[in-house]
């Protein structure tokens, strides 16, 4: 039934679906949970590029040639990146890097310039003292903050 893991990884594991199915992948590793919302996720990016839609559901023709652009030759599943979080056992379907971070970044767009957020992105954050610093943390990671960030704690 897949590793042990006792001996879980602190990073997850890239999954590649032109490599090996879901079911040959679940054989090396326990999926309890696939999560596989890229058609939403791609539709929300679409409708971030294109806000004149964001109130007028009448998007649909639009979208999907925006999707069938995103997607080629592919199957929806070949293309972002899958994930696989051992110590919950979760496989996760994503929107590349670049376009994930547009995607989280996209609202912060009005507070901060593109460039602004690339610099903030690949710089290392050191966050000390958890009590406060965890609120700070855990919004540098949601709002698509430093890619890198060092936490330190006495306790």
């Amino acid at each position: 039934m897949g590793k042990n893991l006792k001996d879980k990884t602190a990073q997850p594991i890239l999954f590649d679906p032109a490599k090996e199915s879901v079911d040959e992948f679940a054989k090396r590793w326990p999926v309890e949970r696939v999560i596989d919302n890229y058609s939403e996720l791609l539709e929300e990016l679409f409708l971030i590029r294109n806000p004149k839609y964001r109130f007028n559901k009448d998007h649909k023709a639009d979208f999907k040639k925006f999707a069938n652009a995103h997607v080629g030759t592919c199957n929806l599943e070949e293309v972002g990146r899958w994930f696989y979080f051992p110590w919950n056992r979760l496989l996760v379907h994503y929107l590349e890097n670049a376009l994930h971070q547009e995607l989280r970044t996209a609202r912060n767009k009005n507070i901060i310039t593109a460039a602004e957020q690339k610099k903030f992105y690949d710089f290392t954050v050191g966050i000390g003292g958890l009590s406060v610093g965890s609120h700070v943390a855990l919004t540098l990671v949601m709002m698509g903050g430093a890619k890198k960030i060092k936490l330190a704690d006495p306790d």
